[in-house]
């Protein structure tokens, strides 16, 4: 039980960071082979962490910031907003299915 928990916190943040990273990624109108080089990491690993394959440690978030010009306020601020967001679609996708599930019962 406290795996499938860690489990599920660690993936809502990884979609919270892939959200953060995408939109950075399109606002910088750097290719992935410009931002990679920028980031100082593989294009690999930067699709990694864009598909949610990976998680960012803290020097690859620092190089990622000083990168695209962001700081760890800004980086703060987009988490939360992005967390919040996978948050409330988690939930309604719970409320969908339990509507769902009532629907079949009737």
């Amino acid at each position: 039980m406290k795996n499938e928990i860690v489990s599920a916190r660690t993936a809502l943040v990884r979609r919270a960071f892939r959200t953060v990273l995408t939109e950075w990624h399109a606002e910088s109108k750097l290719n992935r082979v410009q931002l990679a080089e920028k980031c100082n990491m593989s294009r690999l690993h930067l699709y990694r962490l864009e598909n949610c394959r990976e998680s960012p440690t803290l020097p690859t978030i620092a190089n990622i910031l000083k990168a695209l010009g962001k700081n760890w306020i800004d980086f703060g601020k987009a988490m939360e907003k992005a967390v919040l967001a996978e948050q409330l679609a988690q939930t309604e996708r719970l409320v969908a299915e339990e509507q769902s599930s009532w629907k079949s019962i009737r």
